[in-house]
Parts: C-alpha cells; structure tokens; sequence
C-alpha cells in the first residue's frame, strides 16, 4: 500500500477511515513494539538527505499498523515508500484504556543515513 502523507485536521484520526486513535497521553497502557516479521531489508537510499522524518503510526486494537503518515516532504517516493513499509511490518501490543484494547497513534522521529553501506 502507498504511503500516506495527509491527516485528518487535528491530527488524531486516522485520515483514510475517520477512526479516532488515541494519543499516548490518554492511554492506561501505551502500544509496545513486538516485532517486524516481513519488513524490508536496510536499503541504501542515495537521494536521502541527513534529515530526522517525522513518523507517526496508527495502530489498531489487534496491534496491527493501520496507516502510516510522514510529516516532512522532502523525501523521493523511493524513500517514503521504503519507511512506509517498514513500519507497515511492524506488529505492537495494542493501546489499552482499562482492559480493553483501543486504536492508538505513536509518533516517532527516524534519523535516515545517506552514508554508503560498506562492502
């Protein structure tokens, strides 16, 4: 699936279904990272720029990534596709409120490398 670099106005709902995710400030329990069975290897990218990208993850009650929005635009499709699907891969515990699980966002800032990978 493409990525996806548009939100809804305040930023807390998911911007393909409306679906409201709760922030980690409203949480009784915040996701926790599982794993990431399937994502892409490390790739070198040589148009990236040493930049830190804005990442925010929109998480379900299963713990599955529902979307994935990049808040800074001066990334190739290349590179937005391949954080896309990175974090796409990756499998949380879900957001708690008491003891039942609730869609959730995190936000993360990723420190992409343009340094060559050594042979």
């Amino acid at each position: 699936m493409p990525h996806t670099i548009t939100t809804t106005e305040n930023g807390q709902g998911n911007a393909e279904t409306g679906a409201y995710y709760f922030p980690p400030e409203q949480l009784s329990a915040k996701p926790v990272f599982l794993n990431n069975d399937g994502a892409p290897a490390a790739t070198f990218i040589p148009d990236v720029m040493p930049l830190p990208v804005r990442v925010q993850v929109f998480i379900n009650e299963r713990g599955d990534v529902d979307q994935v929005t990049l808040s800074d635009n001066f990334l190739s499709e290349v590179a937005k596709n391949l954080i896309d699907a990175s974090f796409r891969a990756m499998h949380f515990s879900p957001g708690m409120l008491g003891t039942l699980p609730v869609k959730s966002r995190l936000g993360f800032e990723v420190n992409l490398d343009p340094t060559l990978p050594s042979q």
